[in-house]
């Protein structure tokens, strides 16, 4: 997409038709000049594109690419600025809702006239986006090709890219040092499977690319998943997509995950066969790259690792025999048969409860964030002779199992659609359950917490009601509502609205540990989730990304914790997508990629988190 530069024909106050325009911003090219010193004003006029006055906006005086100072405009649209700064240098006008005007020249000392500037997009003035403390987006990349996939480490000093670049089918590894924009190449000449990157420990890359293997004695490009030191920009390890038999993790700053040694056809399918694996626990040390396998666990031949959860020196999950219903009429595919954990520190595997005579088939596991190791809850399958469901606990150290509680499907409703979650630290279990009749779930739902300690029950409320627009959480046929639970019982879920009257919402509800609850509703396209939301780690602030219904693309805005839809300001005006973004650290800054409207490429961009109110008076 080209775009076009109208200020190349603004009046300059001096000849520099033999200049790149961005030069004029910078301190070479202009000695004589330069090499003055003394106190300089400018003053100049904000107009519509129509010529009318523009009061109230800011007004910039930028040198070598800097805002210096910096003033609001009068009632009739003009302002004064005044540094002690001579040079190549240019006024920029930022209206903080994406409009202003550039305006380039030598400035000298003692009086300089800017003259009318002129309101359009500022996307469409490309220099724009090389210009610091001005209120607009800053380019923090610059390099050719477009970034894809991105993550940020945890302090946000770095971020992970594969990029591409237009005509090549191979992609590099690149890390972008924040907040400099210095990139190093980690790999090149990749070839990307499904996965994209996911990085471990703060460290360790893990993605798909294609590696040399051998099937039945010949040489083949296999999909393979590879550990890719970040320090050293060394590949620790890949492995064929069939070896790894569990997703990697991370644990005390190791990578631990489950390989499989070797492997066998367990019966085929009309889609191919399926195969069974003899599987070991690995680790790899990132310092040293050392790779240590444990030993084959008990259990046999398996197809997959299910209910996987990791925490405290300790891994849990069940081994699944899968089988074929066509030859055996016992068969129940992933039936529970046994919960083993494996010790992080000995990667020695041991049995902890068998579950076959306890747990029907398909249990529906409580999904753990942050698990401690202790204990893990599940619901057995629907028991149809009671119309009861059990809610479990399995201790990890002893084995044993306790009902927490049983529910009775007709008024307490149970668990189907797996939707079932423990807090991070314990407090409460949240599960959405469906009300049976004559043994079939209805759409009669209910959110539940749930005390695991004692089973006790709290419904939480999902009739909810904002400006006018009246709704029920997870109450559609297939509820699509999204679940999360924090530390202390509070409770969030997100879903989309429909639209009624042709506006689609994203619903954000919050409970707090009473149950007492405030629901938003966020404006959205006709392909949109619920708008992403980041929030500043000391919890002041928060980033939202939503379509601009106008333009059509997603934009950044910010607010309060909780903000009101409304109340939101809109930081970025870029007409492209912006997407994955991160904080600084200090939450003064916004680091997220969009498209580059100098180059085109999808490149890294920051903005001052409140826009024109952290930029300098």
């Amino acid at each position: 997409m080209s775009h076009s530069r109208p200020w190349l024909g603004l009046v300059l106050l001096t000849a520099l038709t033999a200049c790149n325009p961005l030069d004029l911003l910078s301190s070479g090219g202009f000695g004589d000049t330069r090499a003055r010193v003394g106190s300089s004003r400018v003053s100049g006029r904000a107009l519509t594109a129509d010529g009318a006055a523009v009061a109230g906006v800011r007004a910039f005086l930028v040198k070598d690419h800097q805002a210096v100072a910096s003033a609001a405009t009068g009632a009739d649209g003009s302002f004064e600025l005044a540094a002690d700064v001579i040079g190549p240098a240019g006024v920029l006008i930022n209206d903080g809702r994406g409009k202003g005007a550039l305006k380039q020249f030598a400035l000298y000392q003692g009086h300089n006239d800017a003259g009318d500037l002129y309101l359009q997009p500022l996307d469409s003035i490309a220099p724009v986006v090389d210009l610091h403390g001005v209120g607009f987006e800053e380019r923090a990349t610059r390099d050719r090709g477009n970034y894809r996939w991105p993550v940020f480490n945890s302090n946000a000093s770095a971020a992970y890219a594969m990029r591409k670049l237009g005509g090549e089918d191979s992609y590099e590894i690149v890390e972008i040092a924040l907040p400099s924009g210095s990139e190093r190449v980690l790999m090149s000449g990749e070839q990307i499977g499904y996965s994209p990157l996911e990085l471990l420990a703060d460290r360790v890359l893990h993605y798909s690319g294609y590696r040399p293997c051998t099937i039945d004695g010949q040489q083949y490009s296999c999909e393979s998943n590879v550990l890719l030191d970040v320090v050293s920009g060394q590949e620790l390890l890949s492995m064929p997509w069939w070896e790894v038999r569990s997703w990697p993790f991370a644990a005390d700053g190791q990578i631990y995950f489950f390989r499989g040694v070797e492997r066998r056809e367990a019966y085929d399918t009309l889609f191919g066969p399926v195969y069974a694996y003899q599987v070991r626990p690995a680790r790899l040390d990132p310092e040293t790259g050392e790779l240590t396998m444990g030993p084959v666990p008990g259990f046999g031949w398996v197809t997959q690792l299910n209910a996987f959860v990791h925490g405290n020196g300790r891994v849990a999950f069940v081994p699944a025999h899968d089988c074929d219903p066509a030859s055996d009429p016992e068969c129940s595919f992933n039936v529970a048969q046994a919960l083993y954990t494996t010790d992080l520190a000995t990667l020695v595997t041991r049995h902890v409860a068998s579950l076959s005579a306890t747990i029907s088939s398909s249990p529906i596991w409580f999904t753990e964030n942050g698990w401690d190791g202790s204990a893990l809850f599940t619901a057995q399958g629907y028991d149809y002779q009671t119309n009861t469901q059990k809610i479990l606990r399995i201790d990890i150290d002893s084995g044993a199992i306790s009902t927490l509680r049983t529910l009775d499907c007709t008024i307490d409703g149970c668990l189907n659609y797996g939707k079932a979650l423990a807090a991070p630290d314990r407090s409460t279990l949240l599960a959405l359950l469906s009300r049976y009749q004559e043994n079939q779930p209805t759409a009669d739902r209910a959110l539940v917490k749930i005390d695991p300690f004692d089973g006790a029950l709290t419904t939480l409320d999902t009739e909810q009601s904002v400006a006018g627009v009246d709704f029920t959480l997870c109450g559609d046929d297939y509820p699509s509502c999204d679940l999360a639970c924090g530390a202390g019982g509070s409770v969030e879920v997100q879903q989309i609205v429909p639209a009624e009257v042709g506006q689609r919402f994203g619903a954000v509800v919050e409970y707090a540990a009473d149950g007492s609850s405030r629901a938003r509703l966020f404006a959205i396209g006709e392909s949109d989730g619920v708008p992403t939301i980041v929030r500043r780690s000391d919890g002041a602030g928060e980033a939202v990304l939503l379509r601009d219904l106008t333009s059509g693309f997603m934009q950044i805005a910010v607010g309060a914790a909780g903000s009101e839809p409304g109340d939101l300001l809109q930081l970025t005006f870029i007409t492209a997508d912006h997407h994955d973004l991160v904080y600084a650290p200090t939450g003064d800054y916004l680091y997220y990629f969009t498209r580059d409207p100098i180059s085109g490429y999808e490149q890294l961009f920051r903005i001052a988190a409140r826009g024109l109110a952290d930029a300098p008076m």
